[in-house]
């Protein structure tokens, strides 16, 4: 089993967290699951905006990086957790940022979508969070 750690802002302090941990020798290669990532910045734990498209793209930047460096790809997303305070309201905006992000960074994902679960929430973890992104990936052999 590898495990990524890093560090991020909870509770007021910055604490260390694996960012991904990756398991197994399946015969398509091994498992990563990430770390749940937000909108929030990992240097100072706040959001940079209060606008799900914003939230979005920092959360899914933060997947890309924690995917990479587990030695995989959004490409090898296999599940996908999306998480919306304020559905539907909210829902269309990261809906259609998620996906031109993936038409730009993962175009192969875009046509063929892993399985995904959208859950409205009344609220994240922070009140300033607006999206939250639960990721499942393989590492291909």
């Amino acid at each position: 089993m590898g495990k990524t750690t890093n560090s991020c802002y909870y509770a007021g302090s910055k604490q260390p967290f694996a960012s991904s941990v990756v398991v197994g020798d399946l015969s398509r290669g091994k498992l990563v699951f990430c770390s749940g990532w937000s909108g929030r910045l990992i240097e100072t734990g706040e959001v940079r905006a209060d606008d799900p498209a914003v939230q979005t793209v920092d959360a899914l930047d933060k997947v890309k990086r924690c995917l990479e460096e587990a030695g995989t790809s959004l490409d090898n997303i296999v599940k996908l957790m999306i998480y919306v305070k304020d559905t539907p309201k909210n829902q269309k905006i990261v809906q259609d940022t998620y996906m031109d992000n993936l038409r730009k960074h993962a175009p192969s994902l875009a046509e063929d979508m892993p399985a995904c679960t959208w859950i409205g929430v009344d609220c994240l973890a922070f009140p300033s969070m607006l999206v939250e992104l639960d990721v499942t990936a393989i590492v291909p052999r």
